[in-house]
């Protein structure tokens, strides 16, 4: 790897910061409460019922929830075959927050499925060399983002865990060159899973739908022994084979919900965005997309940052930079670090944003050049269908739709928690992917390794929660 660091020293530190991660995670658990998590009362609303509860904002597919199921007595939400709307999709009950914290429990696999997918069968396969691969996996254990998704019951959790063992099946059908039909059908059953999550599976289910399409319909033409005719028919019958499976499972949720209640991506109360509604006029979208409040930040690490919560034009307040920054490598909204308001970890905070600032850039460097070098390889090579290609497609649209729906439905002007680590977080590992596509010089290398970790000890006490212990340490 390098003449100060080996292969064997390098896979030595991952497995050790990956054990580090998974057990901060179950001490997470333990620690805090599922009642601590964001909008626990509509999760536990879902929970009851196993998902399968019906109303406008029941918007997650119930594969979530499902772990739920044996425990829930499900025809008390349906009556003669049809489901009960719930106007009020809210629970505090004793029975469904011990049915969250269930399934809360799951995430702990869904955690270490994503690490083990990306680290040890995706990223080898997609960049260059071991050195990008230590870079690689040191940034995605750095990220304290994925302790706070885990210790929440919410289904991008499941997003992260399907999205990349799909990943990894993609990529090892590619690496084998193998395109047959049954590789095909499994591929399509992997990606249909994927759109049992949350909506923005759409990214994956495209991009994995439409490779799968492409590899079974050269396959099935590449069989010159068969009359042209023939090799037509067998790629009309695989499409429509893979394409069926696709379309009943991740779309199955969405076309029931649409039938029982007349919406499909609907995620809000009217009563709760006509506050906001009156802000999105004349909005100053180049100021939010623009503006880094830095200093700010660094005084107030989280959402005390703008002062309040209300809807309203406050500068502070509607920063997606600073607000999405915050989220990254802090806790803005408190879920994690004082969920009773105060905050708790503020100059915790304060030295892991600051130390993060010159890595959060150089990365941002590194992706541009990676994003440019993908499409000009892509635009140079014979083969269309690279993971290199892809990967960077991938995160162009994924946090490109993210930031297109913080633009609209997702605007809450004043407040804008939809700002989240966990909405985009499975889209992350493209991004990582495709910055560290390139072989470093040993300096280069040496200089972001040792810097990476030390942004992951400032990390660290982020992505461990609030315990008791933690506090009395606490600087402010």
């Amino acid at each position: 790897m390098s003449s100060l660091v080996s292969d064997r020293l390098g896979r030595r530190i991952i497995l050790l910061l990956l054990i580090i991660k998974m057990v901060v995670t179950g001490f997470n658990f333990a620690e805090q409460s599922v009642r601590s998590g964001y909008d626990y009362r509509h999760h536990a609303w879902r929970a009851r019922s196993a998902g399968l509860e019906m109303g406008k904002m029941a918007y997650n597919p119930p594969l979530y929830y499902f772990p739920a199921l044996p425990s829930v007595d499900v025809g008390a939400y349906y009556h003669d075959g049809k489901p009960i709307i719930t106007s009020y999709p809210y629970d505090t009950s004793e029975t469904a927050v011990a049915l969250l914290d269930r399934i809360r429990l799951f995430n702990f696999g869904y955690l270490l499925s994503f690490y083990v997918a990306w680290i040890y069968f995706i990223f080898p396969h997609v960049v260059p060399n071991r050195r990008s691969w230590l870079l690689a996996s040191l940034l995605l254990l750095t990220l304290p983002g994925y302790q706070k998704a885990a210790a929440m019951a919410h289904p991008d959790n499941l997003l992260m865990s399907f999205s990349a063992c799909t990943t990894a099946l993609w990529i090892r059908l590619h690496m084998l060159q193998r395109a047959r039909f049954r590789d095909g059908i499994g591929l399509a059953f992997a990606t249909g899973l994927v759109g049992l999550t949350r909506p923005f599976a759409i990214v994956p289910i495209f991009f994995f739908s439409l490779l799968n399409a492409w590899s079974q319909a050269k396959n099935a033409l590449a069989d010159k022994a068969r009359p042209i005719a023939k090799r037509i028919a067998a790629v009309a019958g695989r499409l429509v084979a893979i394409g069926a499976i696709v379309v009943a499972l991740a779309g199955s949720w969405w076309t029931f919900r649409y039938l029982e209640t007349g919406t499909v991506f609907g995620a809000y109360a009217e009563s709760y965005i006509e506050h906001f509604e009156p802000y999105r006029k004349g909005f100053d979208y180049r100021h939010y997309y623009t503006s880094f409040h830095f200093v700010d930040l660094i005084i107030n690490p989280s959402r005390d940052m703008s002062g309040s919560d209300e809807p309203s034009h406050n500068l502070l307040g509607n920063t997606f930079p600073t607000i999405v920054y915050s989220e990254i490598w802090g806790d803005h909204w408190l879920y994690y670090s004082g969920t009773d308001a105060p905050e708790h970890k503020a100059w915790a905070k304060r030295i892991a944003l600051v130390t993060a600032l010159p890595l959060s850039v150089a990365f941002m460097g590194l992706l541009a050049v990676g994003l440019v070098r993908a499409a000009v390889r892509y635009v140079r090579s014979r083969c269309r269908v690279t993971p290199e290609a892809l990967f960077a497609a991938m995160a162009c649209v994924g946090f490109g739709l993210f930031i297109y729906w913080q633009g609209h439905s997702g605007l809450l002007p004043g407040k804008n928690s939809t700002i989240k680590f966990m909405y985009f977080a499975y889209a992350a590992p493209y991004a990582i992917a495709t910055a560290f596509g390139a072989r470093l010089r040993e300096r280069t290398f040496h200089a972001l390794a040792a810097y990476t970790l030390v942004v992951f000890a400032t990390t660290l006490p982020i992505a461990v929660a609030d315990a008791a212990w933690i506090q009395s340490f606490r600087l402010s």
